[in-house]
């Protein structure tokens, strides 16, 4: 989900997108600038690349805790906050004090409405349709119907160089 809200974002024209994941094979295709945030302090180098302001906007796509810390951290004073990632489980705590303080817009992208959701769909599918977005590169593994159980064991085993695969029947 993180590399399309990449590709949605760049539809904004922005200054610079800045993609910060784990997984080197997928922050390779990312954006303009990556951090790995077990090789960079990443609040420090988002401080630091935009002069110490921070982040317009940050969108937290991980539905994890560290993450979602890491986020309030970067985005800067009135600046958005989108809470795309679906955080299941143990409850998350935030620092009210700081989202008070900086007087973010945070954004929760769970919409609850079919009519939205089917409208996101619409938009989808002409941003694909016209080139847009795009899912190809984002496809690095195919396996046939009759190899299911082992597309579903190499994405569990978050094998090297998978991104997304498509089981064909």
């Amino acid at each position: 989900m993180g590399l399309l809200l990449i590709q949605l974002a760049s539809l904004r024209s922005p200054s610079s997108i800045v993609a910060i994941d784990i997984n080197d094979e997928r922050i390779k295709m990312a954006a303009d600038l990556t951090i790995n945030p077990h090789e960079v302090d990443t609040i420090k180098y988002v401080m630091g690349i935009t002069n110490g302001r921070g982040a317009d906007i940050v969108k937290e796509a991980t539905g994890e805790q560290t993450p979602l810390d890491m986020a309030t951290g970067m985005v800067k004073i009135r600046g958005r906050l989108v809470i795309f990632g679906y955080h299941v489980g143990e409850s998350r705590s935030i620092n009210m004090q700081v989202w008070n303080w900086k007087g973010l817009d945070v954004i929760n992208a769970h919409e609850r409405e079919s009519e939205v959701y089917m409208e996101g769909m619409r938009i989808g599918i002409m941003l694909l349709s016209k080139g847009k977005i795009k899912l190809k590169p984002l496809i690095t593994h195919k396996y046939p119907l009759e190899e299911i159980n082992r597309a579903f064991n190499d994405v569990d085993m978050k094998i090297k160089g998978l991104i997304k695969a498509v089981v064909i029947p």
